[in-house]
């Protein structure tokens, strides 16, 4: 028969064995893996250019299905997409690599309309209409100049 002694510590040892492995399961299963990676597609469909008479005269807005038109005061009006994706707690992003199809010439001569400047909808009246920054507009160089902005990376209850 085996003494109430001998059951405690054999008793003691498993449950410390089992404390340690739980321990160790819990570390595992936390620590994020460092070849861990996340891959998102977005697909979108042709522009649609469309002419308008705000802004700039024989201006057009670039209109694409699944994006919302965006720009600062006096920059081209641009379709732009929002990206909100939810990393696994203790993730970190690293890097953000855009990788884009073939361009496709949309034709040449166009003037995109430039963006106004917010207003009050309960002041109509203070509404002005678009100015094009000419320093943007007379320029030979590409705008934006980039595929995207990483405006803020944000937690939430550890996510």
């Amino acid at each position: 028969m085996t003494s109430r002694r001998q059951l405690s510590k054999k008793s003691t040892r498993y449950l410390t064995l089992t404390a340690q492995i739980m321990f160790l399961l819990l570390l595992i299963t936390t620590s994020p893996l460092a070849s861990e990676e996340i891959s998102i597609s977005y697909d979108f469909g042709y522009p649609d250019i469309v002419s308008t008479n705000i802004g700039k005269a024989g201006a057009v807005r670039v209109t694409i299905d699944g994006t919302t038109l965006s720009g600062q005061p006096g920059a081209p009006l641009l379709p732009v997409a929002q990206a909100r994706i939810l990393l696994p707690p203790e993730s970190m992003v690293k890097n953000i690599e855009i990788v884009t199809a073939d361009k496709v010439s949309l034709g040449t001569g166009y003037i995109l309309q430039p963006a106004g400047v917010p207003f009050k909808l309960s002041e109509p009246g203070s509404a002005q209409p678009p100015v094009a920054d000419m320093e943007i507009y007379s320029s030979d160089k590409l705008f934006p100049g980039r595929f995207y902005d990483q405006v803020t990376i944000q937690e939430f209850r550890g996510y």
